[in-house]
């Protein structure tokens, strides 16, 4: 097993710049998306939409609404890191503890199982889990409580903080020789198998390493 890279997210310049870049596109695409489903969707069920009635989307007009609205935004990031924790555990051996931590300077926070290695289709379902089951349950919340544009507006802020995750999916999908994951105290290492050292068989059943994940 051979290292042919590694993903630094605490000191690599590019890697956070590109992080910059592209939770500012998320949250205009985000916008812009959430802008149209809240104009059609009430459009094709003949009820007010936003534009005519902000009342029937849920507008920020009473402070438990704004009060909802920040504690979806700083609840998110919280549940985002429990479901990486729950994808660590699922994935690693028996025992398996998941650290969480935060970077303030960074504005990052992050869960971290360190000692195990991760296959390349476990490390991908790890990296994706959270933007796609808090992308899905915070539309539903919004919608169940009568706030669509809640639900829209946390999902579009939660989604701007899941641009190290689909940056680390990028980076995997254009690494195909890469097969397993290694945690590091700042990001993740790629491994290639080398039969030369015999380590290729061990390290896909999980015999050590790691996984990290920042957010």
């Amino acid at each position: 097993m051979r290292c042919i890279g590694e993903i630094n997210t605490l000191e690599d310049e590019g890697f956070l710049r590109r992080m910059a870049r592209l939770s500012g596109w998320l949250f205009v695409v985000g916008a812009a998306v959430a802008a149209a489903a809240l104009w059609l969707v009430p459009f094709a069920l003949g009820v007010p939409s936003f534009a005519e009635n902000p009342f029937a989307l849920g507008w920020p007009a009473t402070p438990v609404w704004c009060f909802a609205c920040a504690a979806g935004c700083f609840g998110s990031l919280a549940v985002h890191e429990l479901v990486h924790a729950a994808f660590f555990k699922l994935f690693a051996p028996a025992g398996t503890h998941v650290a969480f931590g935060a970077v303030p300077e960074k504005l990052m926070l992050y869960a971290s199982a360190e000692g195990v290695v991760y296959t390349r289709r476990h490390y991908q379902i790890i990296a994706a889990a959270p933007t796609v089951v808090l992308t899905v349950a915070l539309v539903a919340a919004g919608c169940a409580a009568g706030w669509p544009l809640l639900g829209a507006l946390v999902t579009v802020l939660h989604l701007t903080g899941c641009a190290g995750d689909l940056l680390y999916l990028v980076d995997i999908h254009e690494s195909p020789e890469a097969r397993w994951f290694e945690d590091t105290p700042a990001g993740v290492r790629f491994y290639a198998e080398d039969d030369a050292d015999g380590l290729g068989s061990s390290a896909e059943n999980g015999a050590a390493g790691g996984s990290h994940d920042a957010m």
